[in-house]
Order: C-alpha cells, then sequence, then structure tokens
C-alpha cells in the first residue's frame, strides 16, 4: 500500500504545527513511519527547510522548540523562500487591503474619510478612524505602500498564524493596528500635559496604512523564534530575527523619509510588546522585571572595584635532569683527567713506614 504523499504529509505537519506546536510535531507524525521503511516527513521551521528521515517502526523524536536548531538522523536543512503554508486569516487580511485599496481608487472621497490625524480624532470626535487607518495606503501607480506591508504580512504573519492560531493571530493584529492609531492621534499632544506647547505641525497630520500591526507582527515572529536565521535580499546580509525590530528602525532614520509614521511603527511595537506581556505564552518576551534585575546586575558589575592586578612571582628554575648520554660522557671526561699527572684529583701519599 503506497504511504502517504508529500502535499498530505505537508498539509498534516502544518495542522499540527497550528494546533499543538512545533514541540509535539514528531509525536504527532509518528503514523507516517510505522511500517515504511526509509521514510521522511517534510517539517517547517521559519526559514528554514528541515528534513526527517526515519526508520521502519521507528517515531521521531519530539521537536524542542527552545531556539536550538535540532536535526535527529537527517539530511540537514536549507534555506528556503516564504512560509511553510498560507493560513487563511492572512489570505483574508491580504485580500481585505487588496479590496480596500480598489475601493480608495474608485471611489476618491474614502481615503480623507479613513486616515488618522490627532485633530480629527480628538476635536471633530471622529473615533473611528484609529481603526479605519490600518487598512488603506498610498494610491499610486506602482503599489509600493500596499506591497511591502502585505509581502512582510505574508512572510512573517504566516508562520505566526500557523503556531499561534487564526483566532489568536487576529487578536493580537488588530490590537497592534488600533494601538498604533490610538498612538499617532496622542503623542502630538503629550507635551502640552507637561506644560510645553504641543506638537502643532504633527496635530493635522494624516497618516493611514498597515505598518503598524505588521511591525507588532515582526516584533512577535522575532520573540517567539529569536535564532532564526533571515537573509535579506537588500541590504545581503544575514541576521537573526532577535535583531529584525532594530535593524527595521535603524533603517527608517537612515532613509529619513518625510512619509515614515516613526510614532506609528515605535506605537506598533510597544502596544505588542505589553500584549505578549501581558498575554503570557511567550517565554522570551523580555518583561519589566527581568529588565529592571538586567539594570541591577550592571550597575553592579560596573560599580564593583576591580581586584588589583597582582604580577605573577617568578617560579624557581627547575633543577636541570641530565640524560643518561650526557652523564656517560662526564663521567669519561673525568676518568681522562685522572689518569694524566698533575691533572684531576690529587693521588694519596704514601707512607715508606
Amino acid at each position: 500500500m503506497p504511504g502517504p504523499s508529500w502535499e498530505d504529509r505537508d498539509h498534516a505537519a502544518a495542522e499540527t504545527l497550528r494546533h499543538t506546536g512545533s514541540d509535539r510535531l514528531g509525536s504527532a507524525c509518528s503514523s507516517f513511519c510505522v511500517g515504511q521503511s526509509g521514510s521522511s516527513i517534510l517539517t517547517e521551521v521559519p526559514g528554514i527547510t528541515i528534513l526527517f528521515q526515519f526508520d521502519a517502526g521507528a517515531c521521531p523524536p519530539p521537536v524542542v522548540d527552545d531556539g536550538v536548531l535540532r536535526v535527529h538522523g537527517g539530511s540537514g536543512y536549507r534555506m528556503r523562500f516564504g512560509p511553510s503554508a498560507t493560513p487563511p486569516i492572512i489570505k483574508k487580511l491580504m485580500l481585505a487591503n487588496v479590496a480596500v485599496f480598489v475601493a480608495q481608487i474608485l471611489i476618491p472621497n474614502l481615503t480623507p474619510a479613513g486616515v488618522v490625524s490627532p485633530e480629527q480624532v480628538w476635536v471633530d470626535r471622529e473615533i473611528w478612524r484609529p481603526f479605519t487607518y490600518m487598512w488603506l495606503h498610498n494610491i499610486s501607480v506602482i503599489p509600493l505602500h500596499l506591497g511591502i506591508n502585505m509581502f512582510m504580512l505574508w512572510m512573517f504573519g504566516s508562520e505566526l498564524a500557523l503556531y499561534w492560531g487564526d483566532k489568536r493571530f487576529l487578536r493580537y493584529y488588530l490590537n497592534c493596528g488600533i494601538g498604533a492609531g490610538i498612538l499617532i492621534a496622542t503623542v502630538p499632544y503629550l507635551p502640552g500635559l507637561a506644560g510645553w506647547p504641543p506638537w502643532t505641525e504633527e496635530l493635522t497630520k494624516t497618516t493611514l496604512g498597515a505598518s503598524g500591526a505588521v511591525i507588532g507582527v515582526l516584533l512577535a515572529f522575532s520573540f517567539t523564534w529569536p535564532y532564526s536565521r533571515i537573509q535579506l535580499v537588500f541590504p545581503p546580509i544575514s541576521l537573526k530575527a532577535i535583531w529584525l525590530i532594530p535593524f527595521v528602525f535603524i533603517m527608517d532614520f537612515v532613509t529619513g523619509s518625510e512619509n515614515v509614521s516613526h510614532v506609528g511603527h515605535l506605537g506598533g511595537v510597544a502596544v505588542g510588546w505589553l500584549y505578549l506581556i501581558h498575554e503570557g505564552k511567550t517565554p522570551d518576551v523580555p518583561t519589566f522585571e527581568t529588565l529592571k534585575r538586567r539594570y541591577k546586575r550592571y550597575r553592579a558589575e560596573k560599580s564593583a572595584p576591580s581586584p588589583p592586578v597582582s604580577r605573577p612571582s617568578k617560579a624557581p628554575r627547575p633543577e636541570r635532569k641530565l640524560s643518561l648520554k650526557r652523564r656517560y660522557q662526564r663521567q669519561k671526561m673525568r676518568r681522562k683527567l685522572r689518569s694524566v699527572p698533575g691533572e684531576g684529583r690529587p693521588k694519596r701519599e704514601q707512607n715508606d713506614d
């Protein structure tokens, strides 16, 4: 009886990864390897494809998701492009953004009615704007704004949605997007609370795009798989996922584009971080307590006096041991000196008595 096809195995691996997590993937796939000599199953890890080889009747060992890549009896790993599968929630979000983009082209008044602006939110009481702005994008001949956001959502959000599930991912995505929109509308008024003049030039600026929600997805990906390797096309460098968010902000400030909402990006990261801490299901998320302990440890190490540098004392010179050949040569030389008159050890005087 022929074994299951690669499509069935890949689908089962994705379903197992979505429902149970990667730490139980091996035990759930054991039915494929029983009674099949040299069978294999293809499972996906973010950024890497791993091929596990199983013997007849042997079940695969569990995969521990602790950031360490383990290949049990396999043929190695290879880099791949894109996620292992695209879950339904990612398809629906991408389709919704594309549909709204088409509606923006057909209905000219749709974009001004949905963008977020501090004055429109807090002065005009248009409280729907922190939600509607995240579905709108800049209209241009080449939809670069929409394309970049949807590409990042597909690339990193697919693995996260497979691991979390559709409902959990959708809650997180909406919280990051709406939270970033509220911060965009609120931050320009914060200097006024401290007695300083508010940022008047920021009060009338409008912001749109899903960047706040997407960068929150990048944050969750980097905390879920912090040691996954990511190969960038431009610049052509490879970095770990934990450094993905700092790299994005460095690129934001290096490019210096005025069309980039730095408050929106920072807001998406801040809201996503607080959400993950409150949720408590991602163990690698740094909490306030861990950051406080690290800061105290750093201060203690910095303020501690350095131990005095003591020079090591000179060790006594070891006694030189002569080899057997050298000893024999010395003894031979001494015999020759004794045989020469007037040399060597003085002879003992004899009494005539």
